[in-house]
């Protein structure tokens, strides 16, 4: 009890004395002294937030916990309205608290108002999340001020957000008379961009939809019925009475909302839509009636000749999108800006942004499932800005993903430990815009190329065969059977095909051909072993896998890597693959040989344990900034509880938000990665008992590094060491889908 005592009375002590240095820091601001500047300020109030914050976390049972907290809060704001970066990343920390304690709002609603709007730009999307939740009454305000000062900043995500809302709930009414508000406020002054928002859903291959469903049949093994059965649901959906003069819709969810616009299809859009459905009609009959007595290979003759039908379609902007085509800046009162000016990082000068003057006609396609565009536009700078337009995907997992970069990288650039690597740690990021749920745009990256083509194209001619063949080597080997073998076999077997690769430094070559003396081939190599050092810390904590040669960029100039699409994040990767990925990131052969002789244990080791250090340090920031997952699931994220759950109700969505939020938790608090991946491992539902208690035998590597520092309480280079272990295991790496390439 006395030791309860002493500590109570020291933290009121140190709170009072911090509480009485703000408050005088504040009295000589509002009386205008000169003596302290807006920094001085400032660290007083985030001297008091920092204390308040460790005080709760660490001496629970010896504060009042209400008024720590609302102490936080409220010098948190303050803090923020001096322009403190270290309260501006603090700030979904108190949308957290409130969400937990409605109390705290009072509060927050008092301070909120002399925080400047532009600093609430970073966390729009994370903001607009709680709009109809327990937060919502405090933050609904911040809303209508991004609507008034900055609607161009607002207009997508809000777009994005306000359909999902549950204007029904207790919270609902509110957001409802807010949104409306908002809407109002956003008609006045961005009229025309929702004329841009329609002409872009257009901007895909046409029939994309269809042709999806077709290549997946021409790809399939399935059955003649099934196939016959999928061929009829497509004639019923696309063609079954629709005649292609008329024809308006993009989809079946969102028919006729283009019709009368000024927004319908282009030619080639009513081309490809006449020429499917008399192929279709030619294949299979009028209204399908042939699908009663087809022969089997005359089902898959028009299935080839369906798949051939999208071969170079899209041939320019006015064939699919007439409006952007004909787009004129001159021709309107209203501006477009382009998209990804709002950093949320400084103050915006808008007066200065960039506006669209219109589009580049000419288009292309990238070669994917999907078949995202390439669109360019021109600016009033008399610049051309890039972008991939990409249509049926939810991009807000992409977007949050670059915004937690972005937040890690503030970490790294005010760490003191990361201060002293040899090549600062920073995460190239940029610009990705849902503009509605199934569509959205990624800013192009300039001057690079993805890691595969860096390394292929370093290939002497009598070298691509023995590297392909070396490659197939590997493809052709069972991997179902590989996935049970036993070590030895494994190993052996992987050693060899890693042998095979006719070039052991085959990336180092790479990265010599790009420099210009010895100099800057030093130079460069640091660049790229830091910056993927980085990059890998990084995505293992936000559980991201499917980390093949194609989702990785080489910037030309500075040889730095760069990450792109997360489709696979929080472990799923492991969870719900045929084929689970067994290593927490890439280390595979040619990035180890690209730093010999310290392999691993020079930069990349170094760079590894100073970032994790860092963001441990920032944990609660992290966690705060992860929570917009939770309450605003993404189409993927639905997809894969319903994987795991069997349905996506939205008790089966919080169960299952609030594991990841455990497991990045546990990660910052020192688990043994291994426990990580065989929990993921466990939950998959794609393979048998017997193959998931081998494959975790694997995992954790009885003779192995990993399996002599323990399960939990690791210390950061103990973690580091245990994640280079496992990555770099042959016996791991052996069992590997080889779309991974683990051979490279």
């Amino acid at each position: 009890a006395s030791r309860e005592s002493w500590y109570s009375s020291l933290l009121e002590c140190s709170y009072n004395d911090l509480k009485n240095a703000s408050m005088q820091s504040q009295a000589q601001k509002n009386s205008g002294s000169s003596a302290h500047t807006a920094v001085d300020y400032s660290q007083a109030y985030d001297s008091l937030a920092k204390f308040c914050e460790e005080s709760v976390a660490d001496w629970s049972d010896y504060v009042a916990q209400d008024k720590y907290q609302e102490t936080f809060i409220e010098s948190t704001l303050k803090a923020m309205s001096c322009g403190s970066s270290i309260a501006h990343y603090n700030f979904p920390r108190l949308i957290h608290l409130m969400d937990d304690n409605t109390q705290l709002m009072s509060v927050f609603e008092k301070e909120i108002e002399s925080v400047p709007t532009w600093m609430f730009l970073l966390w729009v999307s994370h903001i607009l999340i709680y709009i109809d939740k327990n937060p919502g009454k405090a933050l609904r305000s911040i809303i209508t001020r991004l609507a008034k000062e900055y609607p161009q900043a607002l207009f997508y995500p809000f777009s994005v957000s306000k359909t999902g809302y549950d204007f029904t709930s207790e919270h609902g009414i509110g957001a409802d008379a807010m949104c409306h508000e908002v809407e109002n406020i956003l008609e006045k002054t961005c009229h025309l961009l929702q004329h841009f928002l329609d002409a872009m859903s257009l901007v895909k291959e046409p029939l994309l939809e269809i042709k999806i469903d077709i290549n997946s049949l021409h790809r399939s093994d399935a059955s003649n019925t099934q196939k016959i059965a999928k061929l009829q649901s497509i004639y019923d959906k696309f063609f079954k009475g629709t005649s292609s003069s008329s024809l308006s819709f993009t989809s079946e969810r969102n028919s006729s909302t283009l019709r009368g616009t000024g927004h319908e299809h282009g030619e080639q859009y009513l081309k490809m839509y006449k020429r499917a459905k008399e192929i279709f009609v030619t294949c299979f009959g009028d209204s399908a009636t042939k699908f009663k007595s087809i022969k089997a290979t005359a089902l898959l003759t028009g299935i080839d000749k369906l798949s051939k039908l999208w071969k170079n379609c899209v041939k320019d902007l006015n064939g699919i999108s007439p409006w952007l085509a004909n787009f004129q800046s001159s021709s309107y009162s209203e501006d477009i800006e382009v998209p990804g000016q709002y950093t949320g990082f400084t103050a915006p000068l808008v007066q200065y942004h960039t506006k669209i003057s219109n589009f580049d006609n000419n288009l292309s396609v990238i070669i994917s499932l999907r078949s995202p565009i390439v669109l360019t536009m021109h600016g009033d700078d008399q610049k051309h800005y890039k972008f991939l337009v990409k249509t049926g995907e939810d991009l807000r997992t992409d977007q949050r993903m670059e915004l937690m970069f972005s937040l890690m990288n503030s970490i790294y650039t005010k760490s003191n430990v990361t201060r002293s690597l040899s090549v600062a740690p920073n995460l190239t990021t940029f610009t990705v815009m849902p503009l509605s749920e199934e569509v959205g745009i990624l800013q192009w990256v300039d001057s690079t190329i993805t890691l595969k083509n860096f390394m292929e194209d370093s290939l002497a001619e009598n070298e691509k065969k023995l590297y392909s063949n070396a490659v197939c080597k590997y493809n052709k080997n069972d991997l179902t059977t590989r996935l049970m073998s036993k070590k030895e076999d494994c190993v052996l077997f992987y050693i060899n095909c890693v042998n095979d690769i006719p070039v052991w430094d085959l990336l180092r070559r790479a990265l010599f051909d790009l420099s210009s003396s010895f100099e800057s081939f030093f130079h460069l190599r640091n660049n790229l072993c830091g910056s993927h050092a980085t990059l890998s810390i990084s995505q293992w904590l936000l559980g991201i896998g499917d980390r093949h040669l194609s989702n990785f960029l080489i910037e030309y100039k500075t040889a730095k890597m760069v990450g792109i699409d997360f489709g696979h994040h929080f472990e799923s990767a492991t969870q719900f693959l045929r084929f689970p990925e067994l290593i927490p990131f890439r280390m595979s052969p040619q990035i180890v040989n690209v730093m010999k002789p310290l392999g691993t244990g020079g930069i990349i080791r170094e760079t590894m344990v100073a970032c994790l250090q860092a963001l441990v340090h920032s944990k609660q920031v992290l966690l705060s900034a992860v929570e917009a997952f939770v309450k605003e699931p993404t189409q993927d994220w639905l997809k894969f509880v319903a994987k795991e759950k069997g349905v996506a109700s939205d008790e089966k969505v919080e169960v299952y938000s609030s594991k990841r939020i455990e497991l990045i938790t546990r990660k910052l608090e020192g688990i043994n990665p291994c426990v990580i991946i065989d929990w993921a491992l466990q939950k998959n539902n794609l393979i048998d008992k017997k193959t998931k208690c081998h494959l975790s035998q694997v995992v954790f590597g009885v003779d192995q590094m990993r399996s002599s520092f323990g399960m939990q309480n690791l210390s950061i280079t103990q973690q580091v060491d245990a994640l280079l272990d496992l990555a770099t295991d042959p016996n791991v790496l052996g069992r590997t889908f080889h779309g991974w390439s683990p051979c490279t």
